[in-house]
């Protein structure tokens, strides 16, 4: 196991995993080479695999901290996010102004997601409300771009309808590119520019 660990120090997590799978077969009952494993497919990105290897650790001895801390770290994020909020604006020289809203996320692989909104706005003692919806697509070497629209009853509060495309560049150093995303909103005037840093 410590020829595996020091590949693994190193960065060589193929030699480590080849060096753990033959003392898994030496020793199979082993927990401490399962998790060892485990980690070695953890740093390769094979959390399934990561995550069975884990769990064969702890059935092997249930008392290691390492094995539950190993289940835990490849736990996968949550596919759909649901959030809700509420804005009272209680400092105003006519009526209080209230938001209330509720948005479901949903991320269905790491290069796709859906996000779903309805908004209920007061204002002055108008009420309106608003229905979203967008997709997003992420690409690693280009970033994201999300299109989207919205429709609502205005009440001359809140736009009656809205489409959106918004392209963000993720992990660009801010140097390298003028505008790290871009807005344009149709139906208003003029397109909206996010610089970096602001």
């Amino acid at each position: 196991m410590g020829l595996a660990n020091a590949y693994l120090r190193e960065g060589k997590v193929e030699d480590s995993l080849r060096a753990l799978d033959r003392a898994v077969e030496l020793d199979p009952k082993r927990a401490d080479l399962r998790a060892a494993r485990a980690r070695a497919l953890r740093a390769m990105g094979e959390r399934n695999e990561a995550r069975m290897e884990f769990q064969k650790a702890l059935n092997l001895d249930p008392a290691s901290l390492e094995a539950r801390a190993g289940l835990i770290s490849v736990r996968g994020e949550p596919r759909h996010e649901m959030r809700f909020g509420q804005d009272n604006e209680l400092f105003n020289f006519t009526s209080a102004n209230h938001d209330g809203w509720v948005s479901l996320v949903s991320k269905w692989t790491p290069h796709w997601s859906t996000s779903f909104a309805g908004s209920l706005y007061e204002r002055a003692g108008i009420r309106a409300g608003k229905f979203s919806g967008a997709i997003t697509g992420r690409l690693s070497r280009w970033g994201a771009l999300t299109a989207g629209g919205a429709a609502g009853h205005d009440n001359a509060v809140i736009p009656k309808s809205e489409a959106f495309l918004t392209s963000t560049m993720d992990g660009k150093p801010a140097r390298r590119i003028f505008c790290a995303g871009w807005n344009l909103i149709m139906g208003s005037i003029g397109t909206g520019i996010r610089l970096p840093g602001f």
